[in-house]
């Protein structure tokens, strides 16, 4: 593919993922859920782009979905064993492996560190703020998800 056509490609493909994970974002925030509707249109188009532009190469597409799932399903169940409530809803490793068709499996643990990075820091703001801490307060995880999906993406496609 020519290297304009590349470009349109990316910046059709940066605006469909940046709409999905924003219209995702505020539903998350708002009502604490990740509707599943949204979480399909994001993986479909994940796989569209995949076959479209080749990048990430299909297979890299299926690793990455598998990969991003298991790992934030690992840490729910970890999560669940050892603190005794749910940290992650299921929501949330359904958005990763919507993430992975879009990412491929490399920048999977970048993604996490990105998503799990800036809510620390929100929750440490919210705390600062509020001037206590909270300890079993829920946060919404999929926007910090979706601010590490498309963090991720973008590395991977204008740098």
């Amino acid at each position: 593919m020519p290297i304009a056509q590349n470009a349109i490609a990316d910046f059709l493909c940066g605006m469909v993922l940046a709409t999905i994970l924003l219209a995702l974002s505020i539903v998350d925030f708002r009502r604490g859920v990740l509707p599943n509707s949204l979480t399909l249109l994001l993986g479909v188009c994940g796989v569209l782009q995949s076959v479209i532009t080749g990048r990430p190469a299909p297979i890299d597409a299926l690793i990455g979905s598998l990969s991003c799932s298991a790992l934030l399903l690992s840490l729910a169940i970890f999560f669940r064993r050892r603190r005794g409530i749910d940290g992650l809803g299921f929501g949330d490793i359904k958005l990763g492996a919507a993430a992975g068709l879009w990412l491929g499996w490399e920048p999977a643990p970048w993604m996490l560190l990105i998503a799990s990075m800036l809510a620390l820091v929100f929750i440490l703001a919210r705390a600062v703020w509020r001037r206590r801490l909270e300890r079993f307060e829920r946060t919404a995880f999929g926007p910090f998800l979706s601010a590490g999906i498309l963090a991720s993406w973008a590395s991977g496609h204008l740098f």
